[in-house]
């Protein structure tokens, strides 16, 4: 029974993790486009103070 049960908790860990959703960062812009980018490719995040005038 022991050698059967690492096995099956480590088989149920596994399925557990690929199951994990994968989530999608949306960006609506002001124009109507949407821009889409899974979060697992995104390094990081910055919003720095534009230096352009409109």
């Amino acid at each position: 029974m022991k050698k059967y049960l690492l096995p099956s908790l480590l088989l149920c860990a596994a399925s557990a993790f690929a199951q994990t959703p994968a989530y999608t960062l949306s960006i609506n812009l002001k124009n109507g486009d949407k821009v889409q980018y899974r979060v697992d490719e995104i390094d990081s995040m910055t919003f720095d103070e534009s230096k352009e005038t409109t």
